[in-house]
């Protein structure tokens, strides 16, 4: 999410402090001065564009974070899966690596496995169970 400075009335990322001038998703007239110092996204929206919302009184829910490029794995992983942990292709979001994951379990055991998110392009990208 994104806040506005007391200090100089810049937008800022909550995360590192750095302006949001790199990337500004605001809707039109958006940020309204004086309608709130908090960022919210118009999810009703094709462009999920951002409005300013007041958060002094109630703090707002964040929708997602994603981890900074130049913390992936740049190669494929030696040990196996931890529980609880994602599993992140090598380069994301440009990945160049094939990689397999093997899960080994001790006999008579059943292994869960839930995926949330999978992002392929066709014809190149694809997961295989067996």
């Amino acid at each position: 999410g994104a806040f506005q400075s007391k200090e100089d009335n810049n937008w800022k990322w909550i995360d590192d402090n750095t302006n949001v001038s790199n990337y500004n998703n605001f809707a039109g007239v958006f940020p309204i001065p004086g309608g709130g110092n908090c960022t919210a996204m118009l999810t009703e929206s094709p462009m999920a564009e951002w409005i300013n919302e007041d958060c002094d009184n109630q703090k707002l829910p964040f929708i997602c974070r994603r981890y900074g490029y130049s913390t992936l794995p740049t190669e494929c992983p030696i040990d196996a899966p931890i529980e609880g942990k994602d599993i992140i292709a090598p380069g994301f979001p440009i990945p160049n690596i094939p990689c397999e994951y093997i899960i080994l379990v001790e006999a008579n055991y059943v292994v869960k496995l839930e995926i949330l998110a999978l992002e392929a392009n066709p014809n190149v990208d694809f997961l295989e169970i067996y």
